[in-house]
């Protein structure tokens, strides 16, 4: 579901009911919430492999476009690699939807297009 679906539909909905609510990985106004970092996972991955593997060529297979997880993911792993001064298309983020068969097409795919998989 979407951020906008959320605030639209569901927050409405709970915020005035007397009961304890708990967001995971949003904050909305008045609702306590736990996270874990999607933005900030990815980049680390980034940076571990760059600084500590000398790691040169990369690609990212993420979840379906449009879902708030998969997109956050996918700019954080963006932003990453501008941050080093590398480019977007040598270094492409590709969409899929978290199965097996979405990762060995997104593989076909950059072989087929480059003859080569990055490191």
């Amino acid at each position: 579901m979407k951020q906008r679906d959320i605030e639209n539909r569901i927050f409405p909905l709970i915020s005035g009911l007397d009961i304890p609510v708990i967001a995971i990985d949003s904050h909305f106004p008045g609702i306590h919430y736990i996270s874990h970092s999607n933005y900030e996972s990815i980049t680390e991955m980034v940076k571990h492999l760059r600084e500590k593997h000398h790691v040169k060529s990369f690609a990212y297979f993420g979840g379906p476009k449009g879902t708030y997880e998969a997109d956050v993911r996918k700019q954080a792993y963006e932003d990453a690699i501008k941050d080093f001064g590398l480019s977007l298309e040598d270094n492409p983020s590709l969409d899929g939807n978290y199965e097996a068969i979405s990762g060995s097409e997104n593989l076909k795919r950059l072989l087929e297009e480059r003859g080569k998989l990055p490191e």
